[in-house]
């Protein structure tokens, strides 16, 4: 009798409705800088990630691409080269899965995120939420840094992030871009 309710129990967890844990915009994507060889620094809001866990980036160039990662280590004190960093923020150094010495853009990074990630005529897209809605990747440049946001849709801008460079450079950014909505 009592493996009959033990197996019951199971049996009933087992069908019980699980929702999945819905997509956190701010912990989930992060910025990438490259290094030269094979790794590169990760800045995102997110002090949980685990050595060995995969990160998606998609290289912010054009066309855009898409590498994958693994987290090597947490760091103590930060990697990246922008002064800007958030106190928030988690410093992380990537393993590349391929060893490039062409220079990369500063670039989005995508973590525990278990979809896919395309690219289509050189532009990424994923359903980051699982509604149906892809998401695309965008950076633009101000006077003196780039702007990496994300999008649902053409209008939604989900997530926005920017990187000072510390250099000028020619701006392309529209106010969409940088404007927090209100």
């Amino acid at each position: 009798m009592r493996l009959f309710r033990c197996t019951t129990v199971i049996a009933a967890l087992a069908l019980s409705p699980v929702s999945p844990k819905a997509f956190d915009y701010s912990s989930q994507i992060g910025i990438v800088e490259f290094h030269p060889g094979s790794s590169a620094c990760l800045t995102i809001q997110n002090a949980s990630l685990k050595a060995q866990e995969t990160v998606t980036i998609i290289v912010m160039d054009k066309p855009q691409l898409l590498e994958t990662a693994q987290i090597e280590k947490k760091l103590d004190k930060s990697c990246s080269r922008d002064p800007d960093a958030s106190a928030a923020d988690s410093f992380y150094i990537l393993h590349l899965a391929q060893t490039d010495s062409d220079p990369k853009p500063v670039s989005i990074a995508i973590a525990r995120f278990a979809g896919d990630v395309h690219v289509n005529d050189g532009l990424a897209r994923a359903d980051l939420t699982a509604t149906g809605s892809m998401h695309s990747f965008r950076s633009c440049t101000s006077t003196e840094g780039v702007h990496l946001t994300v999008w649902d849709g053409a209008s939604s801008r989900k997530w926005h992030r920017y990187f000072y460079l510390g250099y000028d450079v020619e701006p392309d950014c529209t106010e969409k871009d940088y404007v927090e909505e209100r």
